[in-house]
């Protein structure tokens, strides 16, 4: 009896958590199959080896072997169609969970997700579609290495996802969906999901992959609320950082500094049609960072500061940037290797 408690108990453990998503509880349900059979098959298997070593152990005294016999076609033709039954069944109940996993549709709210080195960064937008999206005005980022961001989604409603790496492969998981994808650099990765209704709280998220030192520590928080709640989350954050990203000019000289993969302000301004100089502090001991401005987000039309990717410093340690003159209007600035460090770039 303690060993069939022992057993069950095990069993049991081995058993796939709680979803929150319905993908998930799909994933769920085929593991939990998966590892019913799994145990059917070694039970069996292990039951036979007992049992035949048993039955069949040499005696003292008894030299002669047990009756041989050769060629048992019934036999044989059992032990190839069970198995052969057992792997299709999981092929199709695979396939069938792999196509819901993947099927992706138009969806209200677009959630774009990049993997850096160590943290993530989550930027929302609306849209009908991966090429005409709009922006919700909302970025969030990590305060710091040991400070993680947190996504924040409605229940109830479809959510499409794009993964997106500046630097090295991550892997971006949520245990409670029960569901991981690879954040591939050069490549963009897509997934939908939708939250349970009544799944309102707060989980946990990591990367998934090894991808450096510091990959203990690339986290995030995950925060479900209603559909109306989440809107009026949206309208308020948007709001708050439309202000942060909101300043002007008070000379040429311009000053910004790094500290714990972190920038120190999320706006720079700079005066119209005056060349000017940004003098750039990196505390963070040990870790490259940089300051390049660009036209827009996308950051495809470089305008100054670093002279790209490469072109790093590493802390503790001061540079400071010459910057042509820059007609009036509102740009962009991130570290390259760490977009979630960025901000709004105001010349006027």
């Amino acid at each position: 009896m303690v060993a069939l408690c022992v057993v069950g108990l095990a069993l049991f453990s081995a058993c796939a958590p709680p979803a929150i998503t319905k993908t998930g509880e799909q994933v769920g349900s085929l593991y939990n199959i998966v590892l019913v059979m799994a145990t059917v098959v070694f039970v069996g298997v292990e039951a036979a080896i007992i049992y035949s070593a048993i039955r069949y152990r040499r005696r003292h005294g008894d030299d002669s072997l047990p009756e041989q016999f050769h060629g048992n076609t019934r036999i044989e033709v059992v032990w190839t169609v069970i198995p052969s039954v057992i792997v299709m069944a999981l092929f199709v109940m695979s396939m069938k969970v792999l196509a819901d996993v993947n099927h992706e549709q138009p969806s209200p709210l677009t959630v774009r997700v990049t993997g850096f080195q160590w943290q993530w960064k989550f930027d929302y937008f609306k849209g009908p579609d991966d090429d005409h999206l709009t922006s919700l005005g909302v970025s969030v980022v990590a305060a710091g290495q040991t400070s993680p961001p947190t996504l924040v989604l409605p229940v109830g409603e479809r959510i499409h996802f794009q993964l997106e790496s500046s630097d090295v492969i991550h892997s971006f998981y949520v245990p409670a969906w029960l569901f991981k994808r690879d954040v591939v650099p050069g490549r963009t990765n897509t997934f939908d999901i939708t939250i349970d209704p009544t799944k309102i709280g707060r989980y946990e998220g990591q990367c998934a992959e090894l991808c450096g030192d510091f990959h203990n520590e690339m986290t995030f928080q995950l925060q479900t609320m209603t559909s109306a709640d989440f809107q009026r989350w949206i309208a308020d954050e948007a709001r708050k950082q439309a202000k942060l990203t909101t300043c002007s000019p008070s000379g040429t000289s311009l000053q910004i500094s790094a500290q714990n993969t972190a920038f120190d302000t999320r706006c720079l301004a700079a005066p119209a049609n005056q060349p000017f100089t940004i003098a750039f502090v990196n505390k963070d001991a040990g870790v490259p960072h940089n300051v390049e401005i660009f036209t827009n987000q996308s950051a495809t039309e470089r305008l100054g500061g670093a002279t790209g990717p490469t072109d790093l410093v590493t802390g503790p340690a001061t540079v400071t940037y010459e910057v042509p003159a820059l007609k009036p209007g509102n740009y962009y600035f991130h570290c390259d290797v760490h977009p979630g460090m960025n901000g709004a770039f105001v010349v006027k």
